[in-house]
């Protein structure tokens, strides 16, 4: 018999935990906050208890008894036609350092940009008061 060492860590984490991180470390993600294994299992449960919830109303609707994987089908096709986005993909690297650029431009204007709005004169406007009679 064999036994396996684990971590003190890994003893006391959930089973649902240890999958998600065994599918970042298999996407190649080693680095991550604690957190993202927490928002992965909330998308996760959310998604399927909509996918269960569905299956049953179609099950239900067909007049059957059981759910059947035709039912699970259908349940996950509607997903993805009523919501396209609901298939997440992971942005390039690349497109995201520009994003973030792109951020970092607005907050921090440049010194050409902020001697560009200097350059326009202020224009006093004035409009005559109405006087109400009494």
């Amino acid at each position: 018999m064999v036994a396996t060492v684990e971590n003190d860590e890994d003893l006391h984490i959930p089973r649902d935990a240890k999958i998600v991180k065994s599918l970042l470390q298999s996407i190649g993600i080693d680095e991550y906050e604690h957190c993202v294994v927490h928002h992965m299992l909330e998308l996760w449960y959310k998604y399927a208890g909509q996918v269960l919830t569905d299956t049953r109303l179609y099950s239900m609707h067909a007049g059957k008894g059981s759910i059947d994987s035709d039912d699970i089908e259908l349940a996950i096709q509607s997903k993805t036609l009523i919501f396209p986005n609901y298939q997440i993909a992971i942005p390039e690297k690349q497109s995201l350092e520009e994003l973030e650029q792109d951020k970092v431009a607005k907050l921090n204007p440049s010194l050409e940009q902020s001697m560009e709005l200097g350059q326009y004169t202020h224009q006093r406007v004035s409009f005559p008061l109405s006087r109400q009679t009494k």
